[in-house]
């Protein structure tokens, strides 16, 4: 059986959707969690899934383990480049959403759930500053890249 928590954003979501959600469908919506995510601490979820755009919670599941799915439908194609959700494994059909949650939470070690925590692994990388790269290396970086845009134009 499939139990949905919410995890809204604490300051500036729709808390009145996913509160009637919760009451409209009380078997599948178990919670819908307001307040803010201990991200040290263990996320209670088997698997995570990310709508619109990746947050901080993304990172936290993503070092825990746990398979990420996004769900891009609401975006056009140059907001899900910008955004870089789409370069997780996702989607933006509900009906494709629905088939991988239900792949995942079936076969937890089987290859959906692989390619979500791989593809996430692959993201968290994009973010992640390399431990040999130190301040010294960020700014001389940095003012590189200022200047090779400058002697583009």
């Amino acid at each position: 059986m499939i139990e949905v928590v919410i995890k809204s954003h604490p300051l500036n979501d729709d808390h009145k959707t996913y509160d009637r959600l919760k009451e409209d469908f009380p078997d599948l919506v178990v919670k819908h969690w307001r307040e803010p995510i201990d991200l040290s601490g263990i996320i209670p979820a088997d698997l995570v899934v990310l709508y619109n755009c990746i947050s901080t919670l993304t990172f936290a599941a993503i070092e825990q383990d746990l398979p990420v799915i996004g769900f891009w439908g609401a975006f056009t194609p140059l907001a899900q480049r910008n955004l870089v959700i789409n370069q997780l494994y996702g989607t933006g059909d509900v009906s494709q959403l629905a088939e991988m949650i239900i792949e995942i939470t079936k076969s937890p070690a089987g290859e959906a759930a692989r390619k979500a925590r791989r593809q996430a692994k692959q993201l968290l990388n994009r973010f992640i500053e390399p431990t040999n790269f130190g301040l010294a290396e960020s700014v001389d970086f940095a003012l590189n890249i200022e200047n090779e845009v400058k002697s583009e134009y």
